[in-house]
């Protein structure tokens, strides 16, 4: 599979060239102020082959940066890679929240049968009940059954031209899709050093992990003769008893 070239954020133009130290090259161009050049060029240690910045006039600044191009890239092309953190909002079972993860399943039990059966329960019953299922069953007596969370996605976005091949990723893409990663591994695997804070959370309830549930890719073709692949990963608590082990 191709090396993935360039870095995070919008050049203001790219361009293929050639020259006698690199041969084939790929020149991205970036304009912003010192702080956000600066943290790019930070990124470039190690990645770019050869780059420069210079202050343009006033605050603005501009990176300018070169990658020799894989031979084995006969596209002539890189897509340019974006990430976005975003939020999925949903309703999540009071069962299944972690403030009530310790109620034990005969207490569920209890609670499923004192709610399925209308007021046909005694209250000895209730009072038998741990204090923390006393409190989830009067949420859900009042008819609050679901909570509304707001699960945090990152969304890794591929632009490249409508006939640009997508499939060397394939492997890479599917592997492993449906199961949970760690925040350490994740950002490994992105291979870059994201502007923003990725949540991770420690010490989950028993057969449960915190982590990024791995989505399968979604490609689509824009009105513009763009081609767009796009993969999401899922923060959030998972059971592992549906999802597997934590990756680590």
């Amino acid at each position: 599979m191709s090396k993935q070239i360039g870095i995070p954020g919008s050049p203001i133009r790219t361009r293929i060239g050639w020259s006698k130290n690199l041969g084939d090259f790929v020149e991205r161009v970036y304009r912003g102020n010192e702080s956000y050049i600066n943290g790019l060029a930070a990124d470039l240690r190690g990645n770019a082959n050869e780059y420069m910045a210079e202050q343009i006039g006033g605050p603005l600044h501009e990176l300018t940066a070169r990658w020799s191009k894989n031979p084995e890239d006969e596209q002539g092309e890189v897509p340019i890679k974006r990430f976005r953190l975003s939020g999925n909002r949903h309703g999540k079972s009071l069962f299944n929240i972690p403030r009530f993860a310790m109620v034990s399943d005969s207490d569920v039990s209890k609670i499923r049968r004192f709610m399925g059966e209308g007021t046909d329960y005694t209250d000895p019953e209730v009072d038998a009940l741990s204090s923390e299922a006393r409190t989830l069953f009067r949420l859900m007596l009042s008819g609050i059954e679901y909570l509304p969370m707001t699960q945090p996605v990152l969304i890794v976005e591929q632009i490249a031209n409508d006939n640009f091949d997508f499939s060397p990723q394939e492997a890479e893409l599917y592997a492993q899709v449906g199961s949970i990663f760690s925040t350490p591994l994740l950002e490994s695997l992105l291979g870059v050093n994201l502007k923003f804070a990725l949540p991770d959370e420690h010490d989950p309830p028993n057969d449960f992990a915190f982590g990024w549930l791995k989505n399968y890719p979604e490609y689509s073709d824009t009105s513009n003769s763009k081609a767009i692949l796009l993969q999401d990963w899922e923060y959030g608590l998972w059971s592992t008893d549906l999802y597997g082990d934590l990756i680590e």
